[in-house]
């Protein structure tokens, strides 16, 4: 899992996240991307909520990309910014399988 920073303009609209695996999966495989902080943006507000967005590899892969909604209040204010990391769920807890966190900075 790559950690990256990306900068959206607020009236875009969403932000394009893009998960990269150093091995191709073997089989589908899914995992789930976790909300780790809502840091001076907040969910619901600045953007849409992804806590527990599944996100499915299928086999061969090594890349996947998704959009996190942003939202557009109208409002002036300074940069604002949001992170969330990868967790695979066993069925028993969920394992974070990388603690390096992306972040969205919202401008």
């Amino acid at each position: 899992f790559n950690t990256t920073t990306y900068t959206v303009r607020e009236e875009l609209g969403f932000v394009t996240w893009r998960i990269v695996i150093s091995v191709p999966v073997p089989s589908d495989t899914v995992l789930r991307l976790n909300q780790v902080t809502e840091g001076t943006a907040t969910s619901g507000v600045d953007y849409g909520d992804f806590d527990n967005t599944q996100i499915t590899f299928t086999a061969g892969e090594t890349v996947v990309e998704f959009n996190v909604t942003i939202i557009d209040d109208n409002f002036i204010e300074t940069s604002e910014t949001f992170s969330g990391m990868l967790s695979i769920d066993t069925g028993v807890s969920r394992v974070v399988i990388d603690s390096n966190a992306d972040t969205a900075t919202v401008t």
